[in-house]
Order: C-alpha cells, then structure tokens, then sequence
C-alpha cells in the first residue's frame, strides 16, 4: 500500500524489526492501526494530553516503555529535538518540489547521522521531544538501542511537555535543539519546535545556554512553500543570534572523543 504522508526510507535507515511499514518497533505492533491512522490524520481523538480512549492506553504503554529504557544524563550538555521524524511519518504529502523533497532528504539523512554517530554519553546527551504515536513508530526504536537517552512526550501536535516540570532537570545545562518546526504555519501558528524553545526558555536559567543547530531544524513543507530551510530560528519572540547557532558537523566535532 502507498503511504503519501511517510517517508519509506525511514524503515530502511532505522532498521525496523517489526513487520509494517509505518510502526517500526515490534514493540507496538497490537496498536498498528491506531498508530498509522493517527501519523496520517494528524486528528487529537484522545485529546491533546491523550486523556481518552485507545490514546489513553497507548500513552500508558508509552511511558512505561520510555521509563525502562532511559539513562541518567550526567553530561553537561544535551541535544534536545522536538518532533524529528514529523515530516518523515506525517507530513511527506505535503512536498510538492524536487528543491523540497531534496531537502527532505538531506534532514533525514542528517537526522540518522547524529543517531549513527555514538557521541560520548558522559560529554553529551540526547533527548528527545515526541507525541505518542511518533514515538511508538519509530523514536522509540532509537531509545531502546541507546540511540537516545530519554524520551519527554508533548502534547498532540503541539512542542509543549505533557508535563513542563519535565524539562527543570535541564535548567543548568547547555542545550542544543534542533526538529520540527521552526517559525509560524499558515494560520500564524507557531510550530512545535518554536513552542518546545518557549518552554525551554522557560526552564533554563540563562536563555545564553540554549543553541540552535541549524541543519537539523526545518519549515513545514504545508502551504507555498519554496524552501524548507528557515531563513531565521525563532527563540520567542525574537531570532536566535549568529553566535548561538551551529551546524551538525560543528556539534560533532566539539563532542567527539
């Protein structure tokens, strides 16, 4: 079956064990349609905090499976992504160019570089932000290879924690956010990722120790869109400074042993 909304090459680069083509976590296969009509129709039936019905459930079981695969962050810094497989399980219907399906591909394609990287735990850790269906399908593979420290869940469609007590763990470190998505929809919303900076900044002491890596952070693709690539990274109501933004391959370096 065509998928337009996912990105197939996801299963290949993130080596599924399960035998479906969108929930790629074996883990989570008794929910697969559940899961795959939520990453296409993108519709909060649980409500926003999946307070209701099979969302309920499946938060349950997503944090049960979040809390037993975790690690203790002692590092300094931390690498914060919200929503990085959004545009690859939900939104690829949306590309309507070459120029932006390239691009498409080059985040991907960076994305699963930093999780094939093995940065040292003790000099960087990594964390992301994701919904619950979004992780079930895929984010949640990442955890339980050690590909990622820890999960926080948001809200459906929304950057914001289910719980923003979550984030105070992080107020003296440095932290590095990447993800989707940068800046304002068509309706002037502001994208999940601008949202989870809010919060963020919120958190932190200083808003000096956020960064913003400029590679891993992407527009959406929906509405007349020439480019995924954001020509300024929101920080409130602001942008972030040239000084705090840094590239993949910068980041890399600096933490490589």
């Amino acid at each position: 079956m065509v998928r337009e909304h996912y990105d197939p090459e996801v299963r290949r680069r993130l080596q599924a064990n399960s035998d479906h083509d969108v929930v790629l976590n074996k883990y989570f296969e008794e929910w697969y349609e559940h899961i795959e009509w939520n990453l296409r129709a993108r519709l909060a039936k649980g409500g926003v905090s999946y307070d209701y019905e099979e969302d309920c459930d499946l938060f349950e079981e997503c944090r049960k499976h979040a809390e037993e695969n975790a690690r203790q962050i002692e590092a300094q810094s931390v690498i914060m992504l919200t929503h990085p497989f959004y545009l690859q399980l939900s939104h690829m219907q949306h590309i309507q160019t070459p120029q932006i399906r390239k691009e498409s591909n080059e985040y991907r394609d960076r994305l699963m570089d930093l999780f094939e990287t093995n940065l040292p735990h003790n000099s960087v850790g990594l964390v992301v932000l994701d919904t619950i269906h979004h992780y079930a399908a895929a984010t949640s593979l990442l955890l339980e290879r050690g590909k990622i420290d820890a999960v926080i869940f948001t809200l459906h469609d929304d950057g914001y924690p289910v719980k923003p007590f979550e984030l105070e763990q992080f107020s003296e470190k440095d932290i590095y956010v990447g993800g989707c998505y940068n800046g304002r929809d068509r309706y002037d919303r502001k994208g999940c990722l601008t949202r989870s900076i809010g919060m963020i900044r919120k958190k932190v002491q200083s808003e000096e120790q956020i960064w913003a890596i400029s590679d891993l952070i992407l527009n959406t693709p929906r509405g007349k869109r020439t480019t995924l690539k954001p020509v300024k990274i929101y920080l409130g109501d602001g942008y972030f400074p040239d000084k705090r933004i840094i590239t993949l391959d910068q980041l890399i370096e600096k933490f490589r042993v």
